[in-house]
């Protein structure tokens, strides 16, 4: 344990402190260290890569890269758990991204870190080949080291106004499913409830954390605690099954074909302004047609129009038709995993990169099969598969690299979990 907490402890200091006030030079001092918490393929140093990776700073590249490296040294590994075809596939397509990123440095004049992001989605799917490498490692102390990390940072956008809005969010979804599993009457150690009580505060004392997106994955994490510990497993699967990825398509077509063509007489402003379930539709009604769906029917446009089959370097930011009656360009993008892959790394590499990312969900599934799962593993294994679900259709920040750790990275601890459950029950 006391490892554990000393990696931790230096990992919280150097995003709190270190890296917002030295710069690059501590990134170059502390880039040895952080490679070798990576090769050293231990989950005693998960917690500290989590908390350098969202810093948000170069760092977090270099432990993208790091993992590539890893997991080709350990392709036999991957083989043996039958993992070979999709990291194949990430392999093969490496040419593509390494070329795009040099195209951007050499051709475009980019800082090589801003390059290097731009291919952030991308790395980001090598942290489930770590997190499927790290599986066997990790235990109690491992998950509580990274929950009280979470708790830490979430306390500190409080204390000292830093933004670490996503670390917060994960926090506050697994902090939901613990206390749905304390009134379930499951076992939880004490120290837990308090920071579980102050997740679910910080979530509701701010309006604007209350996006349809956040109180979508709180509630179905919540609602399938409660489905695992009353032994609905067949239920559970089949609810994070491909059926809703095609839910998530069909979403998006009907928010595309429809948006535009609706009109409100009223839309509150937030959520303490609902009064009435009407106004609660209304107000998802707006959020749908004219919040979310003009980004999409943007990035759907732009992908018609380019018919992008390999990556553009230079692509255009996408135009789409606001709310205001007006034409405006979008820096974020579409606002869909499964658009933005598509549009941003075209249709070879991001139509291979969203059958992966499918694929990955319907392999880790199967976890939840297995019975006994303590409410803190549960709590993070929900939050990681739930939240890579709802962001393919609202959000990308799952695949981005100061987040992928804590999505992808548990998505293939979970994996290995159960493939070796399996084979060990064989």
């Amino acid at each position: 344990m006391g490892k554990i907490v000393l990696h931790t402890i230096i990992g919280l200091l150097s995003v709190l402190f270190l890296y917002p006030s030295t710069g690059e030079f501590f990134i170059i001092l502390i880039m040895p260290y952080v490679i070798w918490m990576v090769f050293s393929t231990d989950a005693k140093y998960l917690p500290a890569l989590i908390l350098h990776a969202a810093s948000a700073t170069t760092i977090m590249l270099v432990i993208s890269l790091s993992i590539i490296g890893l997991s080709i040294i350990n392709y036999n590994a991957f083989k043996h758990k039958k993992l070979n075809k999709p990291l194949n596939y990430l392999i093969y397509l490496s040419p593509i991204f390494v070329w795009l990123a040099i195209y951007k440095v050499l051709v475009m004049g980019e800082y090589i870190p801003i390059a290097v992001s731009y291919i952030g989605y991308y790395l980001s799917f090598f942290a489930f080949f770590y997190g499927v490498l790290i599986s066997k490692t990790v235990d109690n102390r491992v998950l509580y080291s990274i929950y009280f990390s979470l708790f830490v940072l979430s306390l500190s956008g409080n204390l000292f106004d830093t933004d670490y809005h996503r670390v917060q969010f994960a926090f506050s979804v697994v902090s939901a499913s613990l206390l749905i599993s304390l009134g379930l009457r499951k076992s939880i150690p004490g120290s837990l409830i308090l920071p579980a009580i102050y997740g679910i505060f910080i979530l509701f004392s701010d309006p604007k954390n209350l996006t349809f997106t956040v109180i979508l994955i709180i509630f179905l994490v919540s609602l399938f605690t409660v489905l695992y510990y009353k032994n609905k497993k067949e239920l559970l699967i089949k609810s994070l099954g491909l059926n809703s990825f095609l839910l998530i398509v069909g979403v998006i077509a009907i928010g595309v074909i429809k948006y535009g063509g609706v009109s409100f007489a009223y839309i509150p402003d937030s959520f303490e302004s609902i009064k009435n379930l009407n106004e609660f539709i209304d107000r998802f009604s707006f959020k749908l047609f004219w919040d979310r769906a003009p980004y999409w029917a943007g990035g759907i446009e732009q992908i018609l129009f380019l018919k992008p089959i390999l990556p553009d370097p230079a692509i255009p930011k996408i135009t789409a038709f606001l709310s205001t009656n007006q034409w405006q360009n979008v820096d974020f993008g579409s606002h869909s995993t499964i658009i933005e892959l598509i549009r941003i790394y075209g249709i070879v590499a991001g139509g291979i990169l969203v059958y992966l990312l499918i694929s990955i969900v319907l392999r880790t599934r199967s976890f939840f099969v297995l019975p006994g799962h303590a409410p803190l593993l549960l709590a993070f294994s929900l939050m990681s598969i739930i939240t890579t679900i709802v962001l393919t259709l609202a959000g990308t920040f799952q695949l981005l690299p100061e987040f992928s750790l804590i999505s992808m990275g548990f998505l293939g601890i979970l994996y290995s979990k159960y493939f070796q459950t399996n084979v060990n029950n064989k």
